[in-house]
């Protein structure tokens, strides 16, 4: 996971964060998805612009690091939220998820890219049937495939926020453990990173057989 706050010499301000979960069974899982998340978050911080077409592109770069490192023996997913001015943009590969709370809803941003979700036709799998199927664990897009396509990328833009907005990026160890409204309840309750690693922490008292990151972007 990444996070990092940055502010042009204009005065705009940027918030970015991102995680991802290694593919379990190949090599280097751990290390590819870490050094996506750092990248990923790099290249966003150094656009000038972002717009839903240049996060696919760099989703593209970043997938080509993956290959030319690891030749096509590690992946990863990858969620990333991006907070600028009054609006947030989501990108996403894979079965990691973005849950977006505002001051009158909470719900997932993202569908899951496994072959569970197609297979029953719905975005976001409950967690009672990930955990038993074995479908949940094939994922039908992810880094570090050399067919990689931009398009796989799904965005989502959200043009207008409010203070105390914000966006909860989990891993599958988190989101099988820990609901929606728990996640909300937690990032309402403490200062983002406080929250994160909150998260973390009660989804591993409920099992602790997975990779569990989480990354909390609020706005102010």
């Amino acid at each position: 996971m990444a996070s990092e706050i940055h502010i042009h010499p204009d005065g705009q301000w940027l918030i970015v964060g991102a995680v991802a979960d290694g593919m379990g069974g190949l090599s280097h899982a751990t290390e590819a998805s870490r050094c996506v998340a750092d990248l990923i978050v790099r290249e966003i911080i150094a656009c000038t612009t972002l717009t839903p077409t240049i996060l696919r592109d760099l989703f593209g770069k970043v997938n080509a690091l993956l290959l030319r490192r690891y030749g096509g023996a590690s992946g990863t997913t990858l969620t990333v939220a991006v907070l600028q001015n009054s609006g947030v943009l989501i990108g996403h590969v894979g079965d990691s998820r973005a849950l977006f709370k505002s001051q009158t809803s909470i719900s997932w941003s993202t569908p899951d890219h496994s072959r569970l979700a197609e297979e029953i036709q719905l975005e976001n799998p409950l967690p009672d049937l990930v955990r038993t199927s074995p479908l949940a664990r094939r994922l039908t897009h992810s880094l570090g495939d050399p067919q990689f396509l931009p398009s796989w990328v799904f965005t989502r833009e959200y043009t207008c926020v409010m203070p105390g907005d914000c966006v909860i990026l989990v891993t599958d160890g988190v989101w099988t453990e820990c609901t929606p409204v728990e996640l909300a309840e937690i990032a309402d309750a403490l200062p983002p990173e406080s929250a994160a690693m909150a998260s973390v922490k009660l989804a591993m008292q409920r099992d602790d057989a997975d990779d569990c990151s989480c990354v909390v972007l609020q706005v102010a």
